[in-house]
């Protein structure tokens, strides 16, 4: 045991004394698999093809994650989404808005906590979910259930948002079908989401456990960010 807080001491003040390198390369390293993954999912307008969806274009976007404030960051990420789904201007004006609310409303203000609502979609992406409640309850604050919850709610709209692409023609969109087409495109989300709300519970359950992680790791007692990973374990595995 003993053994192993050596090595862990060494390991934080090999990253503290080096921070400065390696917060960026990680950075990079997560922007280019983010929209790596966003330039798979190909729905992109036809005359936009030739402009947007080389890996070029993935790296110069992963290089500014690495180096622009995360604001500027997360607006290219929403930026990238809405030109995806551009063949579908309808569904890709609603993204755009939506996820620029959620820009503007919170992760602009919390910069560091709103870095979980990207975590979270990656690790559903992985099937890693349940380190994410460990990972926010241990580093960062009790607010942390406000980027995981957004996170689980955006993994729970992007099938919704899928399904909506697959029945919705490819057609050019005039400026009077727009409203038509908006209100038939709402219609449409609210019924998606009122089907299917299982998000809420385990948003909730991802609440708890951060909550106890927190609370426990804060403990000024021996072993306290073990008991509170067991803790946090054993309070998902009972909900």
């Amino acid at each position: 045991m003993d053994t192993l807080f050596i090595v862990r001491e060494n390991l934080i003040r090999l990253f503290k004394k080096h921070e400065v390198f390696i917060m960026p390369a990680l950075r990079f390293l997560l922007g280019l698999y983010v929209f790596w993954v966003i330039y798979g999912i190909g729905h992109i307008h036809p005359s936009l093809e030739g402009y947007v969806g080389n890996f070029f274009l993935v790296l110069l976007l992963a290089l500014g994650f690495a180096v622009l404030p995360m604001t500027v960051s997360y607006f290219l990420i929403i930026a990238s989404l809405a030109l995806q789904y551009s063949a579908h201007i309808e569904l890709a004006a609603v993204i755009f808005v939506f996820l620029l609310m959620v820009l503007l409303l919170y992760a602009r203000m919390a910069p560091k906590e709103s870095i979980l609502i990207l975590l979270t979609v990656i690790s559903y992406q992985l099937g890693l979910p349940y380190f994410i409640p460990l990972l926010a309850g241990m580093y960062f604050s009790a607010m942390a259930i406000i980027p995981v919850a957004i996170g689980i709610f955006i993994v729970h709209f992007a099938p919704i948002v899928q399904q909506l692409v697959a029945t919705a023609p490819m057609v050019d969109v005039t400026i009077t079908e727009m409203p038509d087409l908006l209100t038939d495109l709402y219609t449409a989300l609210l019924n998606g989401f009122s089907a299917s709300n299982d998000w809420i519970p385990v948003a909730v359950v991802f609440a708890a456990a951060i909550l106890v992680v927190h609370a426990i790791s804060r403990f000024s007692i021996d072993f306290a960010k073990e008991i509170a990973l067991i803790a946090g374990c054993v309070m998902m595995i009972l909900a």
